[in-house]
């Protein structure tokens, strides 16, 4: 497979058609299409169907999936690719493309019907997830392209980054027969075992929840030190002092010298009266 995807890297990124005669622009055209073709075909044996489009470089944006006249085609822009593998230095990512506009046809989505045009992506998204791991594609690899050609400010007709990122992560973890809401179980259990070797449970008298930062895990020891745990290591942040208000039972005086009250209710007040967080 790797030496399937150097060769397109090269056959699609190649340059120059204006440049050369009519019978070489031919020829260099027919080569495009035919590699284009065979990376088509082991995209389509990854899930053990074969192809009913017509691959065709054209001059797209990047790539397209459409229907013309009853035909399916996969339409792509060499000079597209070609850029995309530089900007990423993977040829993974133009497998990921072909395998997206893919997904719009064996979804539908090219059959006229009208429907959620960010969901369509996602659909999309998600297949080309699942076949880049069904090809041994990692993760990484597997999203690569969309890390380069997305942002986070969404479209009329595309998602923002991060959900499409997700989309990917979702069909690649189900071609291994993996569940999205199982890996982070799992991450969840792994964090709290690491959170474990740092800082015992039985230590432990109440969580803080700061709405600003959920990055990090904040807790109150039972010996009113305030801590934080992040990447398995343990920080002292300040000590929590009881006071004689009922209204505001406790203060926190962190070593940067700021304070912050707990309230009776278990809200985390600063001084200006803003609740910043709570007691769990």
């Amino acid at each position: 497979m790797k030496v399937i995807l150097i060769s397109i890297a090269l056959a699609m990124g190649s340059l120059g058609f204006a440049q050369t005669p009519a019978s070489r622009a031919t020829e260099k055209s027919a080569t495009i299409d035919d590699a284009a073709a065979v990376l088509i075909d082991h995209i389509m044996d990854a899930v053990g169907l074969k192809a009913n489009f017509v691959v065709k470089h054209a001059n797209v944006a990047n790539a397209a999936a459409t229907t013309i006249n009853g035909q399916r085609w996969i339409l792509y822009n060499p000079y597209f690719f070609k850029k995309l593998i530089a900007a990423t230095g993977s040829s993974w990512t133009a497998v990921s493309v072909l395998a997206h506009e893919i997904g719009h046809h064996l979804n539908g989505h090219t059959l006229g019907r009208k429907g959620n045009s960010h969901e369509n992506e996602l659909q999309a998204d998600e297949f080309s997830g699942f076949v880049l791991r069904k090809m041994g594609a990692s993760l990484d690899a597997a999203q690569a392209a969309m890390q380069v050609l997305a942002t986070e400010q969404s479209s009329a007709t595309h998602p923002r980054q991060s959900d499409r990122l997700v989309a990917i992560e979702r069909g690649w973890r189900a071609a291994a027969g993996e569940k999205m809401e199982d890996v982070a179980t799992n991450d969840r259990a792994e964090q709290k075992k690491k959170e474990q070797t740092v800082l015992d449970s039985k230590d432990i008298w109440k969580k803080i929840d700061f709405a600003a930062d959920r990055k990090a895990d904040y807790y109150i020891t039972t010996g009113s030190n305030v801590v934080m745990v992040k990447d398995n290591e343990l920080r002292l942040l300040g000590v929590m002092k009881k006071t004689t208000s009922e209204d505001v039972p406790y203060i926190i005086e962190f070593l940067n010298e700021r304070r912050v009250a707990i309230t009776a209710t278990g809200k985390i007040v600063n001084s200006e009266g803003k609740t910043v967080g709570s007691v769990m």
